[in-house]
Protein backbone atom coordinates (compact mmCIF):
# COMPACT_ATOMS: atom_id res chain seq x y z
CA UNK A 1 0.00 0.00 0.00
CA UNK A 2 1.64 3.44 -1.09
CA UNK A 3 1.62 6.28 1.45
CA UNK A 4 -0.39 9.29 1.15
CA UNK A 5 0.72 12.92 1.21
CA UNK A 6 -1.95 15.12 3.99
CA UNK A 7 -2.16 17.66 0.81
CA UNK A 8 -3.53 14.80 -1.17
CA UNK A 9 -6.22 13.62 0.98
CA UNK A 10 -7.71 17.17 1.36
CA UNK A 11 -8.30 17.73 -2.10
CA UNK A 12 -11.54 16.37 -3.55
CA UNK A 13 -11.55 15.42 -7.22
CA UNK A 14 -15.60 15.90 -8.57
CA UNK A 15 -16.19 14.57 -12.00
CA UNK A 16 -19.42 14.91 -13.98
CA UNK A 17 -22.29 12.33 -14.12
CA UNK A 18 -22.73 12.87 -17.97
CA UNK A 19 -21.67 15.35 -20.41
CA UNK A 20 -25.11 17.21 -20.28
CA UNK A 21 -23.71 20.92 -19.13
CA UNK A 22 -26.02 21.16 -16.20
CA UNK A 23 -23.62 18.18 -14.55
CA UNK A 24 -20.68 19.84 -15.56
CA UNK A 25 -21.45 22.74 -13.98
CA UNK A 26 -22.72 20.77 -10.88
CA UNK A 27 -19.13 19.13 -10.74
CA UNK A 28 -17.16 22.47 -11.00
CA UNK A 29 -19.16 23.76 -8.41
CA UNK A 30 -18.27 21.09 -5.95
CA UNK A 31 -14.82 21.54 -6.77
CA UNK A 32 -15.39 25.19 -5.96
CA UNK A 33 -16.71 24.58 -2.43
CA UNK A 34 -14.29 21.33 -1.44
CA UNK A 35 -11.30 22.75 -2.77
CA UNK A 36 -10.97 26.27 -4.07
CA UNK A 37 -13.04 28.04 -1.38
CA UNK A 38 -9.89 27.82 0.83
CA UNK A 39 -7.03 26.70 -0.66
CA UNK A 40 -7.47 30.51 -2.44
CA UNK A 41 -7.10 32.39 0.52
CA UNK A 42 -3.56 30.03 1.04
CA UNK A 43 -2.32 30.43 -2.50
CA UNK A 44 -3.71 33.89 -3.74
CA UNK A 45 -4.26 35.79 -0.19
CA UNK A 46 -8.10 36.84 -0.79
CA UNK A 47 -11.02 34.88 -1.44
CA UNK A 48 -12.02 33.70 -5.20
CA UNK A 49 -14.44 35.93 -6.58
CA UNK A 50 -17.35 32.73 -6.32
CA UNK A 51 -16.72 33.11 -2.27
CA UNK A 52 -19.30 35.64 -1.71
CA UNK A 53 -21.87 34.12 -3.74
CA UNK A 54 -21.78 30.83 -2.18
CA UNK A 55 -21.79 32.22 0.96
CA UNK A 56 -24.98 34.30 0.15
CA UNK A 57 -26.19 30.85 -1.27
CA UNK A 58 -25.94 29.54 2.26
CA UNK A 59 -26.73 32.71 4.25
CA UNK A 60 -23.52 32.97 6.04
CA UNK A 61 -22.08 36.91 7.07
CA UNK A 62 -18.67 36.66 7.50
CA UNK A 63 -18.04 39.31 10.87
CA UNK A 64 -14.42 41.02 9.28
CA UNK A 65 -12.80 43.51 10.95
CA UNK A 66 -11.03 46.79 10.07
CA UNK A 67 -7.92 45.37 8.45
CA UNK A 68 -8.57 41.12 8.59
CA UNK A 69 -8.84 41.44 4.57
CA UNK A 70 -4.86 42.88 4.50
CA UNK A 71 -4.09 40.16 6.50
CA UNK A 72 -4.86 37.80 4.23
Amino acid sequence: MLPTSALADLFKVTYPRTCDPADVIAAECEMQEMNWYTSDVYVRGHYPAFAQRMRDAYGVELDCQEGEAELL
